[in-house]
């Protein structure tokens, strides 16, 4: 989820879709925050949020193939 979307950021998209999930209205997913900011503050909403996990761009290949591993095991 890029964090820094037009319109809806991925913040609120984000914040959306785990109200969906937690209201059983979608089933379990992971979501990845996509971001440059990587101030203390941004992690700090990242996580409470509730990101499955945070990339920072620019996207390294290991981390993103890391995620989805991690991702796919779970499910």
């Amino acid at each position: 989820m890029d964090c820094n979307m037009p319109v809806m950021d991925g913040y609120a998209a984000t914040e959306i879709l785990l109200k969906k999930i937690k209201n059983g209205e979608l089933n379990d997913i992971s979501i990845a925050a996509c971001t440059a900011d990587l101030t203390e503050g941004n992690i700090a909403k990242c996580n409470k949020i509730g990101f499955s996990a945070i990339l920072f761009k620019p996207i390294e290949r290991s981390k993103l193939e890391k995620f989805l591993s991690e991702i796919f095991r779970l499910k």
